[in-house]
């Protein structure tokens, strides 16, 4: 039989005093007299209990407590949580990760997270149903989000649509005609890599291009491969290249998946940039500027993203002005592979 955790009721039988004493111990020990501290303070001792700081800011309604919304999980959610528990841990406020990776409705996960009672959110991502929108806004709890064009509250991170033209107009300027894309759930208005294909797909439009190939992997599809050992990055350079599309350059959304193809290509012998040219959108994985030849990318720096978001609500809980839209510069960096 599991043994049942003590609780507040528990020490205050085993000290002997009110329930509201040992609430008033643990929120401010001076609250309460010196005797009744070492006794509540020995009761907790012998029954190993240690307060719950959820349960009972829950319990208070007056929560510090910030959740970090991913819609959808990714390597790069490392790179994001690192920085943004930095900055609230700091501060004082404790913050927790929900996913949902298209498994629940936004509105179910909004409602959940509502229920906590947060002091704030950030989205690493966006909101795409206008209902959730429209109920966030209403809850008057500060938002920040990092992939959106349109925020409900905050926005800070890179113009990703802008890194996309920006990329596409690298290649188009280095005469690049047959030209694929490689991407995961391209369609999903939750993701930054979708904002940067659109703005890639945009700028080629205007120059009267279209893409060769488009590898879009479903979510099932990408899991799939990876279970069994494969990479996405290397089977779509393995389709691309093997496919007699005579393929110029593939542009990678997702920097992991760019270094698995440069790593196949070096296996099997097909000379980057020569045979294939190879491109990304970094920001997760810094050996793609380690490998010969190294990645050409446009750098988006997930880390600082995340510093960035939590500082900018930290900020807006104190009161401070701040503005819709919070852009950070990215860089172009020119390597070997394109």
């Amino acid at each position: 039989m599991n043994k049942k955790n003590p609780t507040i009721i528990d020490v205050a039988k085993l000290a002997n005093v009110g329930t509201m004493s040992v609430s008033r111990f643990f929120k401010n020990n001076a609250l309460v007299s010196p005797k009744l501290q070492r006794r509540i303070s020995e009761a907790a001792k012998n029954l190993s209990y240690s307060p719950n700081p959820i349960a009972s800011s829950l319990a208070s309604r007056n929560t510090n407590i910030i959740p970090i919304y991913i819609p959808y999980l990714r390597f790069a959610a490392i790179h994001y949580m690192r920085s943004i528990n930095r900055v609230l841990q700091k501060e004082g406020f404790q913050n927790f990760l929900l996913s949902n990776d298209g498994f629940t409705s936004e509105e179910k996960m909004v409602d959940n997270i509502l229920k906590w009672n947060p002091k704030g959110i950030i989205i690493v991502g966006n909101i795409t149903t206008r209902k959730v929108r429209s109920i966030l806004k209403d809850s008057r709890v500060s938002v920040v989000e990092t992939a959106t064009s349109n925020p409900i509250d905050s926005f800070v991170g890179f113009n990703y649509q802008e890194a996309g033209s920006a990329m596409a107009e690298y290649l188009i300027r280095n005469n690049y005609k047959k030209i694929a894309f490689v991407g995961t759930s391209l369609e999903s208005k939750s993701l930054h890599t979708t904002l940067i294909y659109n703005g890639f797909i945009k700028t080629l439009k205007m120059n009267n291009l279209k893409l060769s190939e488009c590898i879009n992997y479903k979510e099932k599809e990408k899991d799939q491969l990876i279970e069994s050992n494969q990479s996405p990055g290397a089977d779509s350079i393995k389709n691309i290249y093997f496919s007699k599309k005579n393929i110029e350059v593939v542009v990678y959304a997702d920097d992991l998946f760019a270094l698995d193809a440069h790593i196949f290509c070096k296996k099997n012998d097909i000379r980057i940039k020569k045979d294939i040219s190879l491109v990304t959108f970094s920001g997760t994985i810094p050996e793609i500027f380690d490998v010969n030849p190294s990645i050409t990318s446009i750098d988006l720096d997930h880390k600082n993203v995340g510093l960035q978001a939590a500082e900018l609500l930290i900020k807006k809980l104190n009161g401070e002005f701040c503005a819709k839209n919070n852009y950070i510069d990215f860089n172009f960096i020119e390597g070997g592979s394109a």
